[in-house]
């Protein structure tokens, strides 16, 4: 019983720590850590956007809007947008500063796009709505985002993006005055502001909920498989009060027997903890999951340890036979 208990004990360290873990990383890789503004683009004069966030006193940002082809999806953007979403090439290099600034016709290709046109590479040639634009990198293969296809886009410098349907703005976090003058000039139905952080803080609320609440019935199983031990252990005292007075009778005192029992106990529950350690182990290589070492051995040291307190009764209950009582006992006197 011990086993199974310290195993699921131990499985739920493991399951819904590397979840919470693995749950925060996505919202980095999909963007859901950052405030996203969304404004429809029409007649807006260039350059009105980045006064705004200039007059809100912002200067981290990224802007951007897509036009979407038959096979992939351009992008015209800052080139911050690599400091908002983890981005890795697999050749060349992103955007710069100066691309955007010279007006130059430079693009990144998205994996999907260089996998499908193999002879799309660094230095190469593309063409984007009757422009050639010269390749300057190509994105490794990236995990799907939920603002952004990184694998099937063309990324170019922002130069027209006042001219687009919609402008997307990435912000590291929510600004009131930005609010306020986006509301002045668009009224209040005009934009659209995301604060995609409280979705992520909800969100690992609710994960750390589930994370104690497994936690909470997997040590409610050790405690009932505690009980179960001291049960057995009375049992065992029990069925072995002749054993003890024989014992006691050669020249056992309380504390010989006292150590007899807690080190059987200890052997039960060593046992116990190698078994469950195994099949942790078995179970974080077949999930991939990543198992913490230092929480792992924590968890077992302590259910060792109170395993041992829970072992002191009986081991007492047994030390106080006495070797009258065992004879009694054992004749039915």
């Amino acid at each position: 019983m011990i086993t199974v208990s310290l195993f699921l004990r131990l499985a739920a360290e493991l399951v819904t720590g590397d979840l919470v873990a693995e749950v925060l990383d996505r919202f980095s890789l999909m963007g859901l850590d950052m405030t996203v503004v969304q404004i429809p683009g029409g007649s807006l004069r260039p350059g009105l956007i980045d006064d705004l966030l200039a007059e809100a006193g912002i200067a981290d940002y990224c802007c951007l809007h897509q036009q979407k082809q038959e096979e992939w999806t351009v992008v015209h953007c800052d080139e911050k947008l690599a400091e908002f979403f983890p981005l890795s090439l697999q050749a060349g290099s992103f955007l710069k500063p100066w691309h955007r600034q010279a007006g130059d016709g430079v693009a990144v290709i998205g994996w999907g796009l260089h996998e499908r046109e193999p002879s799309v590479t660094v230095g190469s040639s593309v063409n984007i709505g009757g422009r050639q634009y010269r390749v300057i990198g190509i994105l490794a293969k990236r995990e799907e985002s939920l603002l952004l296809d990184f694998n099937d886009s063309i990324f170019v410098p922002r130069t027209e993006g006042e001219g687009a349907d919609q402008l997307t703005v990435f912000l590291p976090s929510s600004s009131i005055r930005l609010e306020y003058l986006l509301d002045r000039y668009f009224g209040p139905d005009g934009f659209l502001i995301m604060d995609q952080k409280q979705i992520r803080s909800a969100s690992e609320a609710v994960l750390k909920t589930v994370r104690q609440a497994a936690i909470i019935m997997s040590a409610i199983s050790v405690l009932v498989a505690y009980l179960g031990m001291t049960a057995v252990s009375l049992r065992e005292v029990r069925e072995r009060t002749g054993e003890i007075g024989i014992r006691k009778s050669l020249g056992a005192d309380d504390r010989d027997i006292v150590l007899l029992f807690l080190g059987e106990n200890l052997t039960v529950l060593l046992a116990g903890d190698l078994l469950a350690d195994l099949a942790v182990m078995g179970l974080a290589s077949l999930t991939g999951l990543k198992a913490d070492l230092s929480a792992s051995i924590a968890i077992v040291f302590r259910v060792t340890l109170w395993g041992m307190g829970w072992g002191l009764y009986p081991a007492f209950k047994a030390s106080g036979i006495s070797v009258m009582a065992a004879i009694r006992l054992k004749t039915g006197r």
